[in-house]
């Protein structure tokens, strides 16, 4: 299971953000390449080199780099190019009408750059089939939201983990 954290650009640009990655990570025993870092907006952080500056050490300990609300707000195509991101996740402004076509096409285009990059796409905030229908069309493969689980406290989600575990 992986673990998704968000973060405001903002926090990327402290000095002790990677130390206190660094000893989380320690303390709670987790496989660093079971953590994905969420990158949201903020917008009033502009200083792009000290945060491709930490994304690059999170990439070296194993950390995915997720870049949120992709198409939407202040995240754009100068983001990819300059934060190496592992997956987007695609702004739920395009995602809430996917059943018109416009914005089908729009998240036909995405996915479309983002596999010759080498990035892979999520939507997320699923809620009906016919939007999981339209968007494995797409072949988006990462879907999220109220339609396979409801948001469970964090005790129940480790409880269902430990039931896999064990088979």
């Amino acid at each position: 299971m992986r673990i998704f954290c968000n973060f405001a650009r903002s926090s990327l640009t402290k000095k002790q953000f990677i130390d206190n990655i660094k000893e989380t990570l320690e303390e709670y025993r987790v496989n660093p390449n079971l953590l994905g870092i969420v990158i949201t907006e903020d917008f009033l952080t502009k200083n792009t080199y000290n945060i491709k500056k930490v994304i690059k050490e999170l990439k070296e300990i194993g950390i995915l780099i997720i870049l949120d609300n992709f198409g939407g707000g202040e995240n754009s195509l100068k983001d990819i190019s300059e934060f190496e991101c592992d997956f987007l996740k695609i702004s739920n402004t395009i995602l809430k009408d996917i059943d018109r076509q416009k914005n089908q096409e729009i998240v036909n285009q995405i996915v479309i750059l983002s596999k010759n990059m080498g990035i892979e796409v999520i939507c997320d905030n699923i809620e009906k089939s016919e939007s999981e229908e339209i968007l494995k069309n797409i072949e988006v493969n990462l879907l999220e939201g109220n339609l396979y689980c409801q948001p469970i406290p964090v005790e129940e989600m480790l409880e269902m983990e430990n039931k896999d575990m064990m088979g």
